[in-house]
C-alpha cells in the first residue's frame, strides 16, 4: 500500500518545470469542474496582484517567483506536483515507463459518482453573493 502522506517539495516541482522548459509543448484539453476553473483563475489574477503590491512595498522581489504568469503556469506545476508525488509513492521516485496505450477518456467511475451528486451552494470568491 502506497504511503498517503508523501509529499513533494517547492524544489523539486521547480526543478521539474525548469527542466521541462525546454522540451516540446503540447496542448492537451481536460475536463475540470468550473469551480476549480474559476479558482485557477482567481489565484493567478490575485497572486500576481498581492505579489507586485508586496514587492511595491518594499517586500523581497522573490515573492514574484512562485506567482504563476498564467493558467497554463499554474496548472503545470500543479500537475508536476501530482505527478512527482505519485512517482514517489508508487515508483521510488522514478519516472514510470510510458504509457503502452491511451487513457480512457471521460470522468472514471468517482468522477461519475462525484456528477451525481447534488450540487451545494455556488461559492463566491470574497464570500459575497
Amino acid at each position: 500500500m502506497p504511503d498517503e502522506n508523501v509529499t513533494v517539495s517547492r524544489q523539486e516541482i521547480e526543478d521539474a518545470t525548469n527542466g521541462a522548459a525546454h522540451s516540446n509543448r503540447q496542448q492537451k484539453s481536460f475536463y475540470l469542474s468550473a469551480e476549480l476553473v474559476e479558482r485557477l483563475t482567481a489565484a493567478c489574477y490575485w497572486a500576481q496582484r498581492f505579489a507586485e503590491a508586496r514587492t511595491a512595498d518594499g517586500g523581497s522581489a522573490s515573492a514574484l517567483d512562485y506567482v504563476p504568469d498564467n493558467a497554463s503556469s499554474l496548472a503545470e506545476q500543479g500537475l508536476w506536483a501530482e505527478v512527482l508525488r505519485i512517482e514517489k509513492a508508487l515508483n521510488d521516485s522514478k519516472p514510470f515507463p510510458p504509457a503502452e496505450g491511451r487513457l480512457k477518456s471521460g470522468p472514471g467511475q468517482r468522477g461519475i459518482e462525484r456528477l451525481n451528486q447534488p450540487r451545494g451552494a455556488r461559492r463566491t470568491v470574497g464570500g459575497g453573493s
